[in-house]
């Protein structure tokens, strides 16, 4: 079981990031801010310092923190008498969970409040460490959005105001050879000429833009998640449950043109089963042990792992043998 996402094996975007990370703040303390204005450049680099620094400890900070489901985390064993409706079962972890926990079966663990597993942090995302990923995502944007806009700035510059470019290359980086600036702040040849410019800010333009439009889609789906008040994944699983009642006509009235709900043949009611003064009922589930408890997991989260290869799983023969247990989904 993975306590958090610095324990191995890393996953290859999370190792990506690792990767890429310097080298977009690298690239713009180096390629963008010595091109602009000094009070433009103090601006900018101080915003995106902190941006760069906001990024690294919430990253940090997400990734460390342990989102197991406070049962497993703390290995407590609920007693037959503490189980009410708020929980459910996990045949994996064999115990009592939270009804909101998943199983992921990266992680190999039940995660509180599951919203989805980020394989950029190589960590389940809940309720214990949501709150700084959605931070963490945040400053991530403010970084690329600082970094596209001052991008785009300094492309379109290099085209219709090339002289004050050269001007700040000139006192950047100097001229090339034994070469000085001359009186209006020019070289006659730059160690760091107009068209290495061009092609460098080029560069990091076409890396940013699709990493600018994920991330900010990636907040303003997380700031609607928190306005439904739901989950990535219950959000992901809503969906697909509508898309399986539309295609079987029990869905929204309206998404087949129709005015009124398709009318259903008549079902002929199935004989009622004795009751028996000895069936027990399972305190705080409300439910009797008779009735066969439907595990759907498998089918909603395309789980490999169906109920009948399960830990504990044991076909029913009658309704009296059916398990009282209420299992937990798997993702």
């Amino acid at each position: 079981m993975r306590r958090n996402g610095f324990q191995v094996p890393f996953d290859i975007f999370q190792v990506t990031a690792w990767i890429a990370f310097p080298i977009l703040v690298g690239g713009f303390y180096a390629f963008f801010v010595p091109f602009l204005a000094k009070s433009a450049a103090i601006a900018t680099g101080v915003v995106y310092g902190i941006s760069a620094i906001a990024c690294v400890a919430l990253a940090v900070i997400t990734t460390s923190i342990d989102p197991s489901d406070r049962n497993v985390l703390n290995q407590v064993d609920l007693q037959h008498h503490q189980v009410t409706e708020d929980h459910l079962f996990c045949n994996v972890c064999t115990q009592y969970v939270d009804k909101k926990s998943r199983h992921c079966r990266i992680c190999e663990k039940c995660v509180a409040t599951f919203d989805h597993h980020c394989k950029w942090l190589n960590n389940c995302i809940g309720e214990h460490n949501y709150r700084y990923f959605f931070m963490l995502i945040s400053a991530i944007l403010v970084l690329t959005t600082v970094q596209f806009v001052v991008g785009i700035y300094l492309f379109v510059k290099a085209f219709s105001d090339s002289s004050s470019v050269l001007v700040h290359a000139a006192s950047s980086y100097g001229c090339s050879g034994s070469q000085q600036v001359n009186a209006d702040g020019l070289c006659e040849s730059y160690a760091f000429n107009l068209t290495a410019i061009r092609a460098v800010v080029g560069v990091y333009l076409v890396i940013l833009l699709p990493s600018f439009y994920h991330i900010g889609m990636l907040v303003l789906f997380h700031i609607r998640l928190y306005m439904l008040q739901t989950t990535t994944y219950d959000f992901i699983i809503q969906q697909r449950r509508s898309q399986l009642s539309q295609q079987e006509g029990e869905g929204d009235l309206f998404a087949c043109n129709c005015r009124t709900a398709p009318t259903r043949p008549e079902e002929t009611p199935a004989p009622a089963l004795p009751k028996s003064s000895s069936t027990p009922m399972l305190s705080g589930f409300s439910r009797p042990s008779s009735i066969a408890v439907h595990d759907s997991s498998s089918h909603e989260t395309k789980s490999p792992v169906s109920p009948s290869q399960r830990e504990g799983y044991e076909p029913i023969e009658t309704p009296a043998e059916a398990p009282t247990k209420k299992n937990a989904f798997f993702v």
